[in-house]
């Protein structure tokens, strides 16, 4: 990027407001959501905004990363990807989206609950064959779960999966909690960063610059073959530009993985000062991002774990403060719908491979 391009992204960030934005020293573009926390128009409105003036200064070939960092556990923080996505999708957006999941997810689920004989290529490299991340996707509605803020992650993944938008596992490769070192992508990723191999350190400052320098790297590259020119990637805090409590610097930190790949970056860090998440949780080296940032405050900060009914009425409040934009799909009460897709996708996934092999 140009200096004179970066003058104007950097003019662009900070002004015209929008309706309930607020200019504070120091910070990107800043709104504070508290008077309406349900809402999540206000800051997909200015996410979008500060997306569309970065990505009109970006040369043809350059994907731009929507890089959203929240809270895993607050359902609100998840549920504004969907609105994201839905906003893309209605202004026919060339999108795709990057999942903090392993890239072998399709072939853990697929190899456990569907089909014991698969290929080792194919079980950690199954994108190629799983052309619009259909297999991945109905497997996880149909066979996996989560604790935390499980309807709003089912909620947003099947709103990708009716609306066949791109969606594909981006993390580095699993097993049984720990990194696979039989994928030699991860392999070379975990050697990489010396990163141990133990269920800890998938959260700690090795593991997480392991699993960024993945999920940046099989991004950009998925999104180049796509053709796609936006990458959403909904990530957890301690990703999006480093996390003081580990000790994870900003320098490996997702955002700047995704720079080194090659891609430009608006980051989204998704706050809650009133239960004490705010830039405190950022080390001292990420404050020098923050004047490109996008920060968000004041959303609903509920949080559910092992409560689908409240849960489920919560995301209905969302829904309807929201505008009625976007609506609750009820995935976790379809779980056999989707297992019967997710049979039926793997299939077509395991067809498409051989098929390839015999075309060698």
């Amino acid at each position: 990027m140009t200096q004179t391009q970066l003058t104007s992204v950097k003019n662009s960030l900070l002004s015209p407001l929008l309706p309930g934005e607020q200019q504070v020293e120091g910070l990107g573009r800043y709104m504070d959501c508290s008077d309406n926390p349900y809402d999540l128009r206000p800051a997909v409105n200015l996410i979008l905004d500060a997306a569309n003036k970065l990505h009109m200064t970006l040369p043809e070939d350059q994907p731009l990363v929507v890089l959203i960092g929240k809270f895993h556990s607050i359902s609100a923080h998840v549920e504004l990807s969907h609105l994201v996505s839905s906003r893309l999708l209605e202004n026919e957006e060339s999108f795709m989206v990057s999942c903090e999941f392993p890239h072998n997810h399709w072939g853990m689920v697929a190899k456990t609950a569907i089909c014991s004989d698969i290929p080792s290529d194919l079980y950690y490299n199954p994108s190629d064959y799983d052309e619009v991340g259909q297999a991945f996707l109905t497997g996880y509605l149909g066979f996996d779960s989560v604790e935390v803020s499980p309807v709003a992650k089912s909620n947003l993944m099947a709103f990708w999966q009716k609306n066949v938008i791109p969606a594909f596992p981006s993390d580095a490769a699993r097993k049984q909690g720990v990194f696979d070192l039989g994928d030699q992508f991860t392999a070379a990723a975990v050697a990489k960063y010396d990163a141990p191999l133990t269920s800890e350190a998938i959260t700690q400052a090795p593991g997480v610059a392991a699993r960024n320098f993945a999920m940046a790297s099989l991004g950009v590259r998925r999104a180049k073959k796509q053709g796609k020119k936006i990458i959403l990637q909904p990530t957890g805090l301690a990703h999006l530009l480093g996390w003081e409590p580990e000790g994870c610097e900003h320098l490996e930190s997702l955002c700047q993985a995704y720079k080194k790949a090659g891609a430009a970056v608006l980051p989204v860090f998704l706050v809650s000062s009133d239960i004490g998440l705010g830039c405190n949780v950022l080390p001292e080296s990420a404050h020098q991002a923050l004047p490109e940032t996008v920060v968000i405050d004041g959303l609903a900060n509920e949080r559910f774990k092992g409560d689908q009914t409240g849960e489920e009425v919560f995301i209905d409040k969302i829904h309807r403060h929201s505008g009625g934009e976007i609506r609750s799909y009820d995935a976790l009460n379809q779980r056999s719908r989707y297992q019967a897709l997710a049979v039926e996708e793997t299939r077509n996934v395991i067809g498409r491979y051989k098929q390839a092999q015999a075309n060698l």
